[in-house]
């Protein structure tokens, strides 16, 4: 048999795939790849490579547009998490335009009308988890977290931080339990 390519809703953490190997391993069915939002497998029972992924608790994607949109929100946590978005000369729509090959309008728009929030809003909540991240390694200032963020000044960070979160960064930084938000 070819090899299969199984499209993954959420599947967009390290840990996600560590899982879907861990299983795929115990139910002996062979991996060809897999990285964020798919598996490919030349296996030839199709039913139980899906059924082995929505064991796993995931879930199978098949319309073109829903694998755009999971594309897209990989691309958002590629900028936000993985580059740190410390290349400012690169602006976020220019990175989603080349990554996806889509104009920015269309992006937003297939966001939009598949998530209940904006695509702005969207990268908006990544970045402040991001923050959040910074701040709880206590490796950065506020002025270093602006800068590594592309904030204009420390005043438009944490006028932002407390609009999205309720808190200021002091009363973040006291509480016991910070919380946190899944954005897959």
């Amino acid at each position: 048999m070819q090899k299969q390519i199984y499209h993954i809703k959420n599947f967009n953490h390290r840990c996600c795939i560590k899982w879907l190997e861990h299983c795929f391993g115990e139910q002996q069915i062979p991996i060809d790849d897999i990285g964020f939002g798919f598996v490919s497998s030349s296996y030839e029972d199709s039913l139980k490579v899906k059924k082995a992924i929505e064991d796993a608790g995931f879930i199978v994607i098949q319309d073109k547009d829903l694998i755009k949109v999971e594309r897209i929100k990989r691309s958002v946590y590629e900028l936000i998490q993985l580059l740190n978005n410390q290349n400012s000369i690169i602006q976020k729509s220019e990175f989603l335009i080349e990554k996806l090959g889509m104009s920015y309008p269309s992006i937003s728009k297939l966001f939009s009308k598949y998530e209940d929030i904006t695509l702005e809003k969207y990268i908006i909540k990544h970045k402040i988890e991001k923050i959040k991240e910074l701040i709880d390694s206590e490796d950065y200032t506020l002025s270093e977290i602006a800068y590594i963020m592309d904030y204009s000044s420390v005043q438009h960070l944490s006028t932002q931080f407390k609009k999205e979160t309720g808190y200021s960064f002091t009363q973040y930084k006291s509480l016991d339990i910070k919380p946190r938000i899944d954005l897959t």
